[in-house]
């Protein structure tokens, strides 16, 4: 055995990333995690589980790698889509490496810590970030510590249960490097046609029913015994850093990277930030950007700098297009016109501007779930992200849906873009599952015109599907062989029209212009 940092030995770590039925990607928190034990001399492996560019869920397949065989750690993070694989897997690691450690991270253990812990195989769980927590605990291991008392660690052990006190959330002034050995990144990032994904900052001090962020924030409060300010909870990485890892992937990948994509909650918290940011991510990157930002951030000097660092794409979080859904269910307010002015102000900068929105929340009815597709399209934005409701465990949304009968513990669902979850009737479930696959051509109505009357007989066809016959996968099919020659003969005649151009992302929707954009989203205008 090797020898790491501070006399502790060199341990085997297995990383575990749940990324099955989605889109591929990597957790971010996942590869700093494995950055970190490996520059401190751990020997770290990192299994990526996606069907499209890692590994499949097959038990067999994860066991005959070596590195698993061979592993001290296994460390398992995942969200509550996954949570049921994820514990299978932890269940089956420690029957067949029963000398192994298992323990499990990510936002489902974070809310449920009491039930992952609980389950076979699990050793210990870590609660929030584990920035810097995680290498304490896995030194601590390698010194003979059965039950570390680390912070944010809970284990249970030869001792019972040892409840660790959580962490404040952590700096991110060191933020390391992405951990880049093992893992395709290449091929992730041509999976998303392009776009390479960033971290720049962490927190949201937003508090959104359905969100796990404000969840995780009550977990944190509960279970520190500290006071959380706003500085500890909305965190920016130093404008250097972020060019710096911008400039690995652009040189580690210069051929894949289209774009960048920043996946925070928001780009725009700090106008001093982005100011820093634009103007070195102009004179040293020079690749278009996309990011997300909540709606009253977005002033005429921060779409200037979104503009100035080469922005293509600002996503907003529209969620509803009812005021009552949005206030009373979603606990998230939006002032409409200021949505549509800031609209305005961007496309005015010539920036796209994204839309994301949920179809069959608690209590919305069918005339709600198509008001949110009609204000996308009457403010023409130029994507729109629906998606299907799907409460996360722990959250104050999921408790409501509990009260009403609606959540059943037991239902799981890999992607968000497929298939309602809610204890519903069948007719309204199937109403929700063909709205989304609907959503570019039900947006057209709102268009109005020739864009209109092309949609009516294929929205005719579609609704005439029955529930006795109706899947995702059929009318996904179906809908899709439908709406390509109307979409052909839309875009022949040059009238501007919603519609879905990735067949395997019936979720990503975009509006076809007549005269284009002048600054083209990467894999969209080129299709």
């Amino acid at each position: 055995m090797g020898r790491a940092r501070d006399g502790a030995s060199a341990v085997k770590v297995v990383f575990y990333w749940f990324n099955l039925s989605t889109a591929p990607g990597m957790s971010m928190g996942v590869s700093l995690l494995a950055r970190e034990l490996a520059d401190a001399g751990h020997r770290v492996t990192v299994v990526h589980l996606n069907e499209e560019v890692g590994d499949p869920f097959d038990l067999d397949l994860i066991f005959a790698r070596e590195a698993v065989v061979e592993a001290q750690v296994h460390a398992l993070s995942f969200g509550s889509n996954h949570a049921d694989l994820a514990l299978e897997l932890a269940a089956a690691l420690g029957h067949r490496f029963p000398h192994a450690h298992t323990v499990c991270g990510g936002v489902h253990t974070t809310l449920n810590p009491e039930q992952v812990l609980a389950s076979d195989g699990v050793d210990a769980v870590c609660i929030a970030e584990a920035d810097g927590l995680l290498l304490q605990y896995v030194d601590a291991l390698s010194q003979g510590h059965e039950q570390p008392a680390v912070e944010s660690f809970w284990t249970k052990g030869p001792a019972g249960i040892q409840r660790n006190r959580v962490a404040l959330p952590p700096a991110l002034d060191n933020h390391p490097l992405p951990f880049f050995e093992g893992i395709d990144f290449g091929r992730l990032i041509r999976a998303n046609r392009g776009l390479a994904s960033v971290l720049v900052n962490r927190g949201c001090p937003k508090r959104c029913s359905y969100c796990h962020n404000a969840a995780v924030l009550d977990r944190i409060r509960r279970h520190s015994g500290q006071r959380l300010d706003m500085a500890r909870i909305c965190r920016q990485r130093p404008v250097g850093s972020v060019l710096e890892e911008l400039s690995q992937l652009l040189s580690r990948f210069p051929q894949e990277v289209k774009a960048f994509s920043i996946a925070d909650d928001t780009l725009v918290r700090d106008l001093g930030w982005l100011r820093e940011f634009s103007t070195g991510y102009a004179r040293l990157i020079r690749k278009p950007v996309v990011c997300n930002a909540h709606l009253s951030e977005i002033s005429p000097e921060a779409a200037d700098l979104l503009a100035g660092a080469g922005c293509v794409l600002v996503k907003l979080g529209v969620e509803s297009g009812s005021s009552r859904v949005r206030d009373q269910v979603l606990r998230r307010p939006m002032d409409e016109e200021q949505l549509a002015q800031v609209v305005e102000l961007l496309h005015g900068r010539e920036i796209s501007v994204r839309a994301y929105v949920m179809l069959g929340l608690p209590t919305e009815t069918a005339a709600e779930r198509l008001a949110s597709l009609r204000l996308c399209a009457r403010l023409r934005f130029d994507a729109v992200r629906p998606s299907i409701f799907h409460p996360y465990p722990g959250t104050r949304i999921y408790h409501q849906c509990m009260e009403l009968g609606l959540a059943d513990p037991q239902m799981r669902t890999r992607s968000y873009n497929t298939n309602a979850v809610l204890k519903l009737p069948l007719e309204q479930r199937v109403e929700i599952e063909r709205t989304l696959l609907l959503a570019a051509w039900l947006m057209n109505l709102e268009l109005g015109g020739e864009a209109a009357e092309a949609s009516r007989p294929l929205l005719d066809r579609a609704l005439a599907i029955g529930c006795e016959e109706w899947t995702v996968a059929t009318g996904r099919e179906r809908i899709g062989a439908w709406a390509e020659p109307v979409h052909q003969e839309l875009q022949r005649q040059g009238v501007e029209h919603y519609w879905a151009p990735f067949a395997d992302r019936p979720d990503a929707v975009f509006l076809y212009r007549r005269k284009g954009r002048r600054r083209p989203l990467p894999n969209i205008d080129d299709c």
